[in-house]
């Protein structure tokens, strides 16, 4: 009986060793995974990157700030959402575009340099309303 205890014992040792080394990896990379949150350099908009001796904060043309980004896009929205809704187009409420047979060659041609349709891109204006697919809550 002791024997078959002692044989039984040694048969599953390496797997019992194998299963705790991955569970003791596993705990260790999260230790590091989540201890090291804290650490993560938090750059502002006149940093310099510290290698590349550039701003880290790339801003737009035009803009100084983030401030005044996030302005510029809130005019924009506001803008938008007062569009009358009675405006018609091609690629209003995200409708197909249709192009003529002749409109579908010069795409054609233009696709393999430019990598989009660059004719239907043109028809569709630029302030179109786009149909809201989120779900109602």
């Amino acid at each position: 009986m002791k024997r078959n205890l002692l044989r039984t014992f040694f048969k599953w040792l390496p797997w019992t060793l194998v299963v705790f080394l991955g569970f003791y990896i596993y705990v260790v990379a999260l230790y590091f995974l989540y201890s090291n949150q804290q650490r993560v350099v938090k750059y502002t908009e006149n940093d310099v990157h510290p290698v590349h001796d550039h701003p880290v904060v790339e801003m737009p043309e035009g803009f100084d700030s983030s401030e005044k980004i996030m302005l510029f896009r809130r005019l924009r929205f506001n803008k938008a959402q007062q569009r009358s809704p009675d405006i018609k187009g091609p690629g209003e409420d995200g409708e197909a575009v249709y192009l003529t047979a002749e409109e579908q060659k010069e795409a054609d041609r233009l696709f393999e340099k430019e990598t989009f349709n660059v004719i239907a891109s043109n028809k569709v204006a630029m302030d179109r309303r786009i149909r809201d697919l989120r779900p109602k809550e």
